[in-house]
């Protein structure tokens, strides 16, 4: 119990810490989310919106519902549609999405290894 509160607690949370890193690095050339013209209050919401995200990954690669995921990243991206059409903003997204889930998915698969050993 301990080891899957601490998964949800990691990717709910400390995990922004990857993410960011990601998004930072020189190579991609990624905006900050301070950087754009978006207030606030909506670089709260986007941080919100990636715990629930990572959360609900995790639990779904916990339960072996790996499909699922691909629908939350369908969703996403539907609720983003008129924003991708500025290519800057689709790869930071993209790239960001991506990586989220990568950082569920590999926690997920590595607690499911750890549960199956004895």
């Amino acid at each position: 119990m301990a080891l899957l509160a601490t998964a949800y607690l990691y990717v709910s949370g400390r995990g922004i810490v990857l993410i960011r890193s990601v998004l930072e690095l020189p190579t991609l050339q990624m905006r900050r989310d301070e950087d754009r013209t978006a207030g606030a209050i909506d670089v709260a919401r986007g941080r919100a919106v990636g715990s629930l995200e990572r959360a609900l990954a995790l639990t779904l690669v916990l339960l072996g519902d790996y499909a699922a995921v691909g629908w939350i990243i369908a969703a996403k991206s539907l609720a983003r549609f008129k924003q991708l059409e500025d290519r800057e903003f689709a790869e930071y997204f993209l790239v960001g999405t991506l990586a989220s889930f990568l950082l569920a998915l590999l926690v997920g698969l590595g607690i499911r290894i750890l549960l199956k050993q004895p």
